[in-house]
């Protein structure tokens, strides 16, 4: 995860980004087409929010922009695939793993 954060003289503009690797648990094996929300959370709010999907090789990258605030939002990522139990993580590190477990 990147996080830069500018003082200005109404606040803080930051940016958060992330991209990993979702695979599957057993096989090791990048996912294709799992669906990634990205939101800014702070507060108990959660704004910014984006959709994306991993590709052939399970890759994602989610990032985004906020100003004029107090302080940086976290990134929340929400994995979802069909067959597949829904992740959540909290500020994903950049180049991690995630791995997905098939639903029984």
């Amino acid at each position: 995860m990147f996080s830069i954060c500018t003082v200005a003289v109404y606040g803080c503009s930051c940016e958060r980004g992330t991209r990993n690797v979702v695979a599957d648990r057993e096989t090791r094996l990048g996912i294709d087409g799992v669906q990634v929300l990205s939101v800014a959370a702070s507060d108990g709010r959660q704004r910014h929010e984006q959709y994306t999907y991993t590709d052939t090789s399970g890759i994602f990258e989610a990032k985004f922009s906020a100003s004029g605030i107090a302080k940086c939002p976290i990134l929340k990522v929400t994995l979802t695939k069909a067959g597949y139990i829904t992740e959540r993580i909290v500020d994903p590190r950049i180049g991690d793993t995630i791995f997905m477990l098939r639903t029984p």
